[in-house]
């Protein structure tokens, strides 16, 4: 005979020490690592709880065991430095993968964190993002960052007591050679959980695409109908309007024999490109060598609003034809 099931479950006592679910979930690491430094020196370990919070932007989502695609992003203790040779400072650097178009594997350290030994328990300190996922170098690299790599942490009970853990940990460091000196951690044993991590869509605005987004009047006005973000289908004709049916028409004047149903509101952009052409030139034909090139220039084939200053007349284009 078959026992029945215990419905008794070990749970920890509510005025349990946090310390305690701080350390059996391993948090913000994952349950399987280790914290264990590899290079130098593979001696060195990460005290389990020394954060009581721990929350940092990153692109979604975690990476599938065994993947090597490149497409998601795990994160990860990637290195530690100690900043002085007392080891009373050190900085804490994180990596992940990069999210232009061109996956890859090749680690990007993205953010840091500094602590020194003398913090005390529950100080807030910043994660600060070091580099943008998009691989972008020079002056304008600051506008390729989304905000990947900010985030924070608060410190445990475990610091500024009478615990030895976190002056232990920081003294770790000292026998380390050279100044600064760096300890090396690998993905699986530092990895952080999604306990510690808020993911989003890696396809968030860059600061550079936010910025433009504030509005291309005077810099200052938020995006919205009347003030909107242009982009390259921006051009032509614009949205349909029908007079016959718009309530803004005094409904005795929204139909009129002499005026055309529909109208079009017009693009938000147009294009102006330039074509130079000898006019007194006997060895050119508009079909053959003109047009080919306005397509080209224009990627697509005219259309209704471009205009065209042949060097005599300015023309527009009605839809079928140039006139001017």
């Amino acid at each position: 005979m078959r026992a029945p099931a215990s419905a008794w479950n070990a749970i920890p006592s509510l005025d349990s020490d946090l310390q305690i679910f701080l350390s059996t979930m391993n948090y913000p690491f994952g349950l399987d690592a280790t914290r264990q430094s590899v290079s130098p020196v593979s001696t060195i370990v990460i005290p389990q709880a020394i954060f009581r919070e721990f929350n940092m932007v990153a692109p979604a989502s975690d990476e599938p065991s065994g993947d090597t695609s490149g497409n998601f992003y795990p994160v990860w203790v990637s290195r530690i430095q100690r900043d002085d040779t007392s080891a009373d400072q050190l900085t804490f650097f994180f990596s992940t993968y990069n999210v232009t178009d061109i996956p890859s594997t090749v680690p990007i350290e993205f953010a840091s964190l500094t602590l020194t030994r003398t913090m005390a328990a529950g100080d807030i300190v910043a994660i600060l993002p070091i580099d943008d996922l998009f691989n972008q170098t020079g002056a304008d690299a600051s506008d390729y960052q989304q905000g990947f790599g900010k985030g924070h942490v608060v410190l445990s009970s475990l610091w500024g007591g009478s615990s030895s853990v976190v002056t232990d940990f920081f003294d770790s460091f000292i026998p380390v050679i050279d100044v600064p000196a760096e300890v090396v951690f690998s993905k699986p044993n530092t990895r952080l959980s999604s306990w510690a991590l808020s993911r989003v869509p890696k396809t968030i605005p860059t600061n550079g695409q936010s910025q433009a987004l504030r509005g291309s009047r005077d810099g200052s006005d938020a995006p919205n109908a009347e003030n909107r973000y242009v982009v390259e289908a921006d051009q032509g004709t614009g949205t349909k309007v029908d007079f016959a049916n718009d309530t803004r028409l005094d409904p005795a004047r929204r139909n009129n024999s002499d005026i055309e149903r529909y109208g079009f509101t017009g693009a938000l952009a147009h294009r102006c490109v330039l074509l130079a052409v000898n006019s007194s030139g006997v060895n050119h034909d508009y079909p053959n060598d003109i047009l080919p090139r306005l397509r080209i220039l224009l990627g697509r084939d005219p259309q209704f609003g471009d205009f065209w200053y042949d060097g005599v007349r300015l023309k527009f284009f009605n839809g079928d034809t140039w006139q001017g």
